[in-house]
């Protein structure tokens, strides 16, 4: 395979997200045809998004440690976040 190639296999981040949260997102964007227009394929989106939010969340807990205030994540109270 040469390095213009895409590979389904290396879709999966190497951080905390699972391959059926990124397969899953990856069904949703495709779904609304949210990869149209950017001419992208949806497994790529998925990834860059999963991406954003693996930097968000390494963004909010170093801000969290320049305020001097606990780093740690949080856990939701029960009932809220979840659909």
């Amino acid at each position: 395979m040469s390095k213009f190639e895409l590979s389904k296999e290396r879709q999966y981040p190497q951080g905390r997200e699972s391959k059926e949260f990124v397969d899953q997102l990856s069904d949703l964007l495709n779904r609304h045809s949210k990869e149209n227009a950017s001419n992208t394929p949806d497994f790529i989106l998925a990834q860059y998004l999963v991406a954003c939010l693996e930097a968000w969340n390494t963004a909010t807990q170093q801000r969290e440690t320049w305020y001097g205030r606990d780093a740690r994540p949080s856990e939701m109270p029960a009932g809220k976040g979840s659909a």
